[in-house]
């Protein structure tokens, strides 16, 4: 089972990629959807921090230093599942800034709030194995300030997260049959490290 679950963010990452090229058969469609992805969760953000009163300068000055900053410019034409990861990481931002606003106003948030945050927060599960412990993390954080929204918060953003979640865990065991990761797959690192000291002809020690 541990293999499966190790597994499912490459799987996921590749079939979002084959799904898109079927809409424009070429790398650059998967670029592109990266691209506005990023580009829309900007803007989610943008809009948020207006509601929380920073002015247009600083808010426009955010927007420019995301166009300009060369990490921003390298990766989102990249073609690794770390992207998508932290355009729902930017999401999530996002959508809880708009979320804490609401709260705080003590206003009804929108269904589009909710929504949103469970689509990043879903992103960012399927997409690395570290994601789920900062979902959890950082809804529990939410729930401990506003301990009043604790059951609203698990129905509308870590149950619907945690459904579809174990739904494509199940649909890549029993219905895609994608292959468990073996266990040697854990220690590549250490593997191509000692690899590289063995090809540079360095010495190594008993326990290396």
């Amino acid at each position: 089972m541990s293999g499966h679950f190790n597994n499912v963010h490459p799987a996921v990452h590749t079939l979002s990629m084959a799904l898109i090229y079927q809409i424009w058969p070429s790398p650059a469609s998967v670029v592109l959807a990266q691209m506005i992805m990023l580009g829309l969760m900007i803007g989610v953000i943008a809009r948020a921090l207006e509601r929380w009163g920073i002015p247009s300068l600083g808010r426009w000055g955010m927007v420019g230093l995301s166009a300009l900053a060369p990490g921003h410019g390298m990766m989102s034409v990249t073609l690794w599942k770390d992207v998508p990861y932290a355009i729902g990481l930017l999401g999530l931002t996002g959508g809880f800034l708009h979320l804490a606003r609401d709260f705080l106003d003590r206003r009804e948030p929108a269904w589009s709030t909710w929504i949103g945050i469970a689509g990043s927060g879903l992103a960012v599960a399927l997409y690395r194995h570290n994601g789920l412990p900062v979902i959890f993390l950082t809804i529990g954080t939410v729930a401990m300030l506003w301990p009043r929204q604790r059951i609203r918060l698990f129905l509308r953003t870590i149950l619907p997260i945690l459904v579809c979640y174990l739904a494509v865990q199940a649909s890549e065991m029993y219905v895609l049959r994608i292959p468990a990761v073996p266990r040697w797959f854990a220690l590549q690192v250490p593997i191509h490290h000692v690899a590289a000291l063995i090809y540079a002809g360095t010495p190594l020690t008993s326990t290396e």
